[in-house]
């Protein structure tokens, strides 16, 4: 099954070997990029090893195994396969989960409740996609607290439990010290994996406890064959595309979801002349996007959030090609001033003051 997880060899060679010998650590920390497969391992990890089709599990191929158990670990209805993940402060029951109202007409209309759900929705429908709540979210002590009560039940129909759990290093501080007595005194046939995007973030008294498999980049070259075998992308699509994502197979498989090709070259075009520092050659940029014909309050929205993901990527991916800490000074800037000026175009400032603005806002912070 693990054919389905490209470009990650050492990460799958190492979960392979440990399941076949059948000497599985308790806990795993996989940590990387964005978009470099660590969910998909780690479901597909969870599928394996509770696969009731011995064929199936082990074969070479990169069809989905339509078992029982593969089929409900797909649609997160699995008892022993739990997938936590960074939420608002909801209100939430002793299991981990919003609770539910009386009335279930009220239910259906409680906005905690729809929001957890569509969460789940999405990691079903379009796990490329990212779901972003309206609320600052972590993992918070009462997830924790549930998936404490959780292991203490018996296996429901499984062979082994198994607990993912998405950005673990937003873990509140109270949070991290009620997961590591977890750790101290597991029970048997049940097992952890830690999804982070920064490992730095995790205590060493919990590190020490886990295997830690690194994700690495995906180069481009990847991508590019990934995208024409799966999703028809033409040759020449394909190698203009790849590189830009950043070695993110979810955003380039968003990519041709969204068809949002428009921004990603109008921003390009608008981060190259900035890299040259072309004056000229950003008033005729504007000239021809924004000044001439009617308003484009949509696409001013847009590229303003596009280059927030920019900024935010490009200093990730920086840190991690280069394993060294980089000042975060003049990304954490570039991104403060980017939301103030997209609260701005909500409130319909000017739209050349606000490009003119970005403009500036990149040439010094990044001179």
């Amino acid at each position: 099954m693990f054919e389905n997880i490209i470009g990650q060899n050492r990460a799958i060679n190492i979960l392979s070997n440990a399941i076949k010998a059948d000497k599985i650590a308790q806990a795993y920390i996989f940590y990387g990029p964005d978009g470099s497969g660590k969910l998909l391992t780690a479901l597909t990890f969870a599928k394996i090893v509770n696969c009731i089709d011995d064929k199936k599990k082990y074969s070479d191929s990169s069809s989905t195994c339509q078992c029982s158990s593969c089929n409900k670990i797909t649609q997160h209805l699995h008892p022993d396969v739990r997938l936590f993940f960074p939420i608002p402060n909801f209100n939430l029951n002793e299991y981990g989960y919003v609770k539910v109202k009386e009335r279930k007409e009220e239910t259906i209309k409680d906005p905690d409740w729809i929001s957890y759900n569509e969460y789940i929705k999405a990691k079903i429908n379009q796990p490329w996609k990212d779901y972003e709540f309206d609320k600052a979210t972590a993992i918070r002590i009462e997830q924790i607290r549930a998936l404490q009560q959780d292991i203490l039940m018996s296996k429901h129909e499984g062979k082994k439990k198994v607990y993912i759990i998405e950005n673990f290093d937003t873990l509140t501080h109270q949070a991290s010290n009620a997961f590591l007595k977890t750790l101290e005194e597991p029970p048997l046939d049940t097992h952890f994996i830690l999804i982070v995007r920064n490992i730095d973030k995790i205590l060493p008294t919990i590190l020490s406890r886990c295997i830690s498999i690194k994700f690495s980049i995906l180069h481009s070259s990847i991508i590019h064959d990934y995208m024409i075998k799966n999703f028809a992308w033409s040759e020449e699509k394909a190698s203009y595309y790849a590189p830009m994502v950043n070695g993110s197979i979810e955003k380039a498989i968003n990519l041709y979801h969204t068809e949002n090709i428009q921004l990603m070259e109008l921003s390009n075009e608008l981060i190259n002349i900035i890299k040259d520092k072309d004056d000229l050659a950003f008033i005729s940029w504007v000239e021809k996007h924004f000044v001439k014909g009617s308003k484009k309050t949509d696409l001013l929205r847009n590229l303003l959030q596009y280059l927030c993901f920019w900024v935010r990527d490009t200093h990730v991916n920086n840190v991690l090609q280069n394993n060294e800490k980089h000042d975060n000074t003049h990304y954490i800037n570039i991104i403060i001033e980017l939301n103030e000026l997209l609260e701005k175009q909500i409130g319909n400032v000017n739209q050349k003051l606000i490009l003119s603005q970005i403009y500036y806002l990149f040439n010094k912070e990044l001179a």
